[in-house]
C-alpha cells in the first residue's frame, strides 16, 4: 500500500457572519491573502441566508473547492448546524469556524470543522490556515489498496472507518466498503499519521469523522457507532483533545 498525493489548487470562498464590521473584516483578509477578485468571495449576513443558497444551488463551484467560513454564534441559524448542511450537501466542501469562544470548539465536531480562527481575525490566522488546506486537501492523499489480483486508488477523505475480517480488512467510505488485502494492523502503520486512530481490535477509524465519545461507543457523523475498548478510549479522547488544541492554536 502506497500513499499519494495529486496537486489541485482552486478555491471558492464564503463566509457568514451576522456582524456586519467582521464580515467586511473577513472579506477584506480573505481577497488579500488568496489574491482573489470579489466575485471569488461571497459573504451572507446570516446563516438562514447562507442555508438557502446552498439549498439553491448558487453556491455550486463547477470544479473547484469551496470554503466556508462560518460563525459558529448567529441567530436562528447557527454554524454547527450550517456546518452539517455543507457537508451533507456539499461534501467536498471544507468548513473553517470563527469564534470568539474557544470552549464552543468541541460543538463544531459534529458538523467536522477543519479548523477553528479565534476573533479576532488576522491575515496571518487566515493565511496559515489556508496554507493547511491547501497541503491537507488539495494534495488528495489516497491509498493503493491491494484488492483480488490489482490495486485500486481510494482517497482518504473517503474513509470513515475500517474493520478487521479474519487477515483481510473492510474498508468503508462515504458511498460502500471494499474488502482489502492488508490486515488491519498494516493498514494502521500507514495511516495513523493522517488521522486515524484504532479504537478496537476490529475497528480503526478516521477521527475526520468523529462526532461524539459516550460510555465505550463511539459516534460518527455519519451516524454510524462503533464499539471502543476501555483500554483505548482514555487515549482517543486524549487524541481528538490534542487535535482540537491544534486546531485552535494552530
Amino acid at each position: 500500500m502506497v500513499v499519494r498525493e495529486n496537486a489541485k489548487d482552486v478555491y471558492k470562498i464564503v463566509i457568514c457572519d451576522d456582524n456586519p464590521e467582521q464580515l467586511e473584516q473577513m472579506r477584506c483578509i480573505c481577497c488579500d491573502v488568496m489574491h482573489l477578485p470579489d466575485d471569488m468571495v461571497a459573504v451572507y449576513r446570516s446563516g438562514v441566508a447562507m442555508d438557502e443558497a446552498l439549498r439553491s444551488g448558487k453556491l455550486d463551484c463547477d470544479g473547484t473547492r469551496l470554503v466556508a467560513f462560518l460563525d459558529i454564534e448567529m441567530d436562528e441559524l447557527d454554524g454547527v448546524q450550517l456546518g452539517r448542511n455543507f457537508h451533507e450537501l456539499m461534501p467536498e466542501s471544507v468548513v473553517v469556524f470563527i469564534t470568539a469562544h474557544p470552549e464552543y470548539a468541541i460543538k463544531g465536531y459534529e458538523a467536522r470543522a477543519f479548523r477553528y480562527l479565534l476573533k479576532p481575525l488576522t491575515q496571518d490566522s487566515v493565511g496559515k490556515v489556508m496554507g493547511e488546506i491547501r497541503r491537507e486537501f488539495s494534495e488528495n492523499k489516497s491509498i493503493r489498496l491491494k484488492l483480488s489480483g490489482a490495486e485500486r486508488p481510494i482517497c482518504l477523505d473517503d474513509i470513515l472507518y475500517i474493520s478487521a475480517e479474519d487477515k483481510y480488512a473492510i474498508i468503508y467510505t462515504t458511498d460502500g466498503h471494499i474488502t482489502a488485502r492488508e490486515s488491519l494492523l498494516e493498514l494502521e502503520r500507514e495511516l495513523e499519521q493522517y488521522g486515524f486512530f484504532r479504537i478496537h481490535r476490529k475497528y480503526l477509524v478516521n477521527m475526520r469523522y468523529h462526532r461524539e465519545l459516550c460510555k465505550g461507543k463511539l459516534i460518527l457523523s455519519d451516524g454510524n457507532v462503533l464499539p471502543v475498548s476501555r483500554r483505548r478510549e482514555n487515549m482517543y479522547r486524549d487524541k481528538i483533545m490534542e487535535k482540537m488544541e491544534k486546531d485552535l492554536n494552530g
